[in-house]
């Protein structure tokens, strides 16, 4: 019987996968930490990866092994959510308007907004803080968790800390 050596993992899945978040490129991921990233939702249907180091950069919707090549990515089952969201008033046409194709909304005073979608919380961020204007805050009151962008670094550690342990700064 021929002698074999530990199977390289690394021919079966390749770290050739990267990944474009915030105007920065990261990677190289093998596609089993893509799929990881993308149970933990990290990874969306619009964020943009490239197989590759200089691959052209596309939707991980588009993307097989992802996403199922899916065009819809609402067409996945699970419950929905209750949002609350938070921005800065006026609120723009195009934030109403993409409020409006994400979920079920309710305007309920001046840049707050009732929402309940089918969607993780991390997809809904993505999806509205390029619209939200210099700020917002995005609570998942289903699953208490909250997101937000734009606040600055001290507002940042302050709200990880209160949020995770209780207590503020």
């Amino acid at each position: 019987m021929p002698e074999t050596g530990p199977l390289d993992l690394a021919e079966l899945d390749p770290p050739v996968w990267h990944v474009l978040a915030a105007g920065k490129t990261y990677g190289p991921y093998t596609m089993g930490q893509l799929r990881g990233y993308r149970d933990e939702g990290r990874i969306l249907p619009g964020t943009p990866v490239a197989r590759g180091p200089g691959g052209a950069f596309r939707p991980a919707l588009e993307v097989e092994a992802l996403f199922g090549g899916a065009a819809d990515p609402d067409s996945r089952a699970g419950p929905a959510h209750n949002f609350l969201l938070v921005v800065p008033a006026p609120v723009s046409e195009d934030l109403l308007g993409r409020l409006g194709e994400l979920s079920a909304c309710l305007d309920v005073a001046p840049g707050v907004f009732v929402l309940r979608a089918r969607r993780r919380l991390a997809e809904l961020r993505e999806a509205i803080a390029p619209l939200a204007g210099d700020r917002m805050v995005l609570v998942d009151a289903s699953s208490d968790r909250l997101a937000w962008a734009g606040l600055g670094p001290q507002t940042d550690r302050a709200l990880r800390e209160l949020w995770l342990t209780g207590e503020g700064s």
